[in-house]
């Protein structure tokens, strides 16, 4: 029987269809209403029991042992994501192209419990069973499909709306997730640290309409504003002309993008912005701004801006920090750069190879040195093409389409380089 036909009944078996209703019911009511440590492990329980089969039919094109292999290959990758950081990282960079965000993935090592449910689920794919595609089948298999990629809805919080007094800071946050709750928090640190409130000022509750604007007590001229745009605006002259005080650094918009927790993309706002505390030496308050899934942005009375995390609403990066780890992940984060730096590391390879066995047809012991010269050049070529991804991602290069342009310099000169010596040929050797 082949893997296919073996594939398509276990996923119309009742225990199949059973595990599919119950992750999607879990994910997106249960994980809700309750969450818990139970409602945790009953999606990977679920999700556990019927991917194999589904993986099977996906790999029965390519080999007769797909089911075996399909079991091998859940176990050992449920197993690696769940144990290691890397193992996220390389899924989600896989993820990515396909559902356009980053899948949230949680490392939790007492999830392995959840393997236990293959040996049923194997037991299942091993039953005798009267090949039958029928409707129903292929229904199953275009459901199973949808509910491994459509998992609960990504959970956010966004910080909506701050003031604050002498000593406090209040925050009300948008918490979603399958619904929608709010949740007022407060701080007594500057926003370094946040503790859940239901004492929070009433005028907290109210909504605020954009642009809004706030001016120094102390300097009435002095003004601050946001208008719909991801900056922070300040006027000296009570609002008659406006400059940015703040904005994202150039170019790493696209960055944040790439590296975000999960969110299919960033809503920083601002929505909101108070001064706050007691004024300074110098007169001035502190400025404190509601950034979304940000968290917030803080300006002391010296000038300095901060940004800081409120609960789940935590600041995104500009840049990949300047580590050993950081550098080392750097592949997984930009996994569809290096792809594209692998593939054009083989083409130059196959042209140059290409180049030297129409241009270098001396000596034998000639011919495999120039091969060898031409292999390990194009093997050079991965590196060096992705190095402009890596400065961008750390923040030397600011803009991503400048990474491309030299990217591509790159390649080229490495391919004019390997043409040359493919063609070089030593004083007193016949062409």
């Amino acid at each position: 029987m082949r893997t296919f036909d073996r594939a398509l009944p276990c996923l119309k078996h009742p225990a199949t269809i059973a595990s599919i209703a119950l992750l999607v019911v879990n994910d997106h009511i249960f994980k809700s209403l309750a969450p818990s440590w139970v409602t945790g492990k009953l999606s990977d329980f679920a999700g556990l029991f019927f991917f194999p089969f589904l993986l099977a039919a996906a790999l029965s094109p390519i080999t007769r042992r797909a089911g075996a292999l399909a079991f091998a290959i859940t176990a050992a990758w449920f197993t690696f994501v769940k144990t290691s950081a890397w193992g996220i990282a390389l899924t989600q960079a896989v993820l990515y192209p396909i559902l356009g965000y980053r899948v949230p993935i949680t490392l939790d090592p007492t999830d392995l419990i959840a393997l236990v449910v293959l040996v049923p689920a194997w037991r299942l794919w091993n039953q005798p069973t009267t090949p039958r595609a029928d409707a129903r089948a292929w229904l199953m298999l275009s459901v199973a499909s949808l509910a491994a990629l459509a998992t609960s809805p990504l959970p956010y919080e966004r910080v909506v709306r701050v003031m604050g007094d002498s000593q406090v800071i209040y925050a009300r946050l948008v918490h979603r997730d399958s619904i929608q709750r709010t949740l007022t928090v407060f701080s007594q640190d500057g926003g370094r640290t946040w503790q859940e409130t239901h004492n929070a000022p009433s005028a907290l509750a109210e909504d605020v309409t954009l642009p809004r604007i706030v001016c120094e007590s102390t300097q009435p001229n002095l003004c601050y504003r946001i208008a719909q745009k991801e900056q922070v605006e300040e006027s000296r002259d009570g609002g008659k002309t406006w400059r940015i005080a703040w904005s994202i650094p150039p170019g790493r918009r696209a960055y944040m993008e790439r590296v975000g927790s999960g969110a299919p993309r960033i809503n920083m706002g601002p929505y909101d912005l108070a001064l706050v505390g007691t004024p300074g030496t110098n007169g001035l308050h502190t400025l404190v701004v509601a950034m979304g899934d940000q968290g917030i942005l803080v300006r002391t009375p010296e000038g300095a801006w901060e940004r800081y995390g409120v609960w789940a609403a935590k600041p995104t990066p500009f840049a990949a920090e300047l580590g050993f780890y950081s550098i080392i992940e750097l592949p997984l984060r930009l996994f569809g750069e290096m792809i594209m730096c692998s593939i054009a590391g083989v083409f130059v390879m196959l042209f140059l190879l290409l180049t030297l066995s129409f241009t270098n047809k001396s000596t034998v012991k000639a011919s495999a040195g120039a091969t060898l010269r031409t292999i390990a050049l194009g093997f050079v070529v991965v590196p060096a093409a992705f190095t402009p991804f890596a400065l961008w991602a750390l923040g030397v290069i600011a803009e991503y389409d400048l990474a491309l342009v030299c990217a591509l310099g790159i390649v080229l000169g490495f391919t004019v380089l390997g043409v040359a010596q493919a063609r070089w040929r030593p004083r007193g050797k016949d062409a």
